[in-house]
């Protein structure tokens, strides 16, 4: 038996919202979210949030890795390696920043 996946589904009511779904199920509506969208950069994302340096952004991203990580049903990709690019569902993570915009802009780098 395959081991379920959990994903965050937002009903606009500012509250998150974790179910668990098969992993074939996940992997097919991965595939559906990544052909309609379009994917920005860290640049973008650093306009986005107004922050000015990349070492600022990062720390930030990472503390809230659990929730952005595509693989968790979030709106980020996070690289594998040095030097791989970082890529950004647009519209997901806009609506990220603005649920969590007072906490992460004072997200503290760890």
């Amino acid at each position: 038996m395959q081991e379920p996946k959990t994903m965050m589904i937002d009903f606009g009511n500012g509250l998150e919202t974790y179910v668990l779904t098969p992993i074939d199920e996940y992997n097919e509506q991965q595939a559906e979210k990544s052909k309609d969208h379009t994917f920005e950069n860290l640049s973008w994302a650093l306009k986005t949030t107004g922050i000015k340096s990349r070492n600022t952004l990062i720390p930030k991203l990472e503390r809230y890795r659990d929730q952005l990580d595509v693989d968790n049903g979030g709106c980020v990709y996070f690289p594998e390696a040095r030097r791989k690019p970082w890529k950004f569902y647009p519209k997901e993570f806009k609506q990220f920043i603005e649920r969590h915009k007072k906490e992460f802009m004072k997200a503290e780098v760890i």
